[in-house]
């Protein structure tokens, strides 16, 4: 797959808004809108699903008791990556060069495959499509000052973003930021 086609087929992040608001905001497309609704539709079936072991128990049922803590956990992993989707770790560092270059070097560290298809004064991404190897991911990094905002995006099928590791995703980010205060 070819490089360029991959960089416009991947939202572009709205800056302005995306550092107002602290959390990854997406310039408003056909594309993004239908991936927001295909995402949340299916999180919302997985939700009821496993809904159903809990609200049996609750109405006496004995029978699917030992799935509710099951379901519960799992219920409780998908709400908290769906909030964390979007969600940047925010760190201090320096200036904005200085700031690109020691980002660049902590993330060397974590990742060996990382090319930056955008990288402009105040915005870094590398995009790792799927098949590469499983799941595809973005990490988007934004400058503002010396603040650097720090997202994680793993991509699905037709490199559509992925509502089910939000929260892993956010994980690995603090990960990253956490080292990026201790080498610094």
């Amino acid at each position: 797959m070819n490089e360029d086609y991959i960089v416009r087929t991947i939202p572009q992040v709205n800056y302005p808004k995306s550092i107002i608001k602290n959390k990854l905001i997406y310039k408003i497309t056909g594309g993004v809108i239908f991936d927001y609704v295909i995402s949340y539709s299916i999180m919302s079936v997985f939700l009821f699903v496993f809904l159903i072991p809990i609200l049996t128990s609750i109405s006496g049922s004995k029978e699917l008791i030992w799935a509710v803590p099951i379901c519960v956990a799992i219920e409780l992993f998908m709400v908290l990556s769906m909030f964390y989707r979007n969600a940047f770790v925010i760190t201090k560092g320096e200036d904005i060069s200085q700031n690109k270059q020691k980002i660049t070097e902590v993330l060397d560290a974590f990742y060996a495959d990382l090319d930056y298809q955008v990288n402009d004064e105040l915005i870094m991404r590398s995009i790792t499509p799927v098949g590469s190897p499983i799941w595809g991911r973005i990490i988007t990094i934004l400058f503002d000052d010396n603040l650097i905002y720090l997202n994680i995006t793993s991509l699905g099928k037709g490199n559509t973003t992925s509502t089910a590791h939000g929260f892993l995703n956010y994980l690995k980010a603090r990960k990253i930021a956490a080292y990026y205060n201790l080498h610094n």
